[in-house]
């Protein structure tokens, strides 16, 4: 998943390089053109020193906003994709209100065969899910003890404490919040 979003990262900086690259260009050369124009205005006699130099500046005035426009633009593209996901955060349903819970106990939280793995995004296709991050994972992080969580990167710890915060579901199978009487306090997943 790093590597792609890297990829991604790569190329989104290779492609700006290269257009702030070509518009450089473009602007040089209708300097360089303008500047040509003057030259030959002057060796004719058309066009005198003083007017050269106001129609570079006109030239210089015109690039410039249509440059910072340019430097923009990637923001407010920016701005979109930001815009998108909000509203398809507003489209989600509501969760259901759980007891408020006053933080005067201590809590469990049971995984019950649980099931997990993220959607595959880097292919553009949210439905078709990567290699499986839980599979069939259950244990009971009972009231009050102390459990360490180790292993190799991707092996699901982050997966498991976003889901011990209600911030992804599984698959399939329970994430149970429960107090020390082993009520449950909270139906997120």
């Amino acid at each position: 998943l790093q590597d792609r979003l890297r990829g991604r990262t790569v190329a989104r900086l290779n492609y700006n390089a290269v257009a702030r690259g070509f518009m450089s260009l473009g602007f040089m050369g209708g300097y360089a053109a303008a500047f040509l124009w003057g030259i030959l205005g002057i060796r004719s006699g058309a066009v005198t020193f003083g007017m050269m130099t106001a129609f570079l500046q006109l030239v210089g005035q015109v690039q410039r906003p249509v440059a910072d426009l340019s430097r923009e633009l990637p923001a407010f593209i920016h701005a979109l994709t930001s815009i998108e996901r909000l509203m398809e955060l507003e489209e989600l349903p509501l969760e259901e209100d759980a007891e408020e819970w006053r933080g005067d106990s201590a809590v469990g939280v049971k995984f019950e065969d649980v099931d997990f793995s993220y959607p595959n995004v880097a292919s553009g296709d949210n439905h078709t899910a990567c290699a499986k991050v839980l599979h069939g994972f259950s244990f009971d992080f009972r009231p009050g003890s102390m459990t360490v969580i180790a292993g190799p990167t991707g092996a699901g710890k982050s997966t498991m404490v976003r889901m011990m915060l209600g911030l992804l579901r599984p698959n399939s199978g329970k994430v149970v919040i429960y107090d020390e009487n082993g009520s449950r306090l909270a139906g997120k997943c």
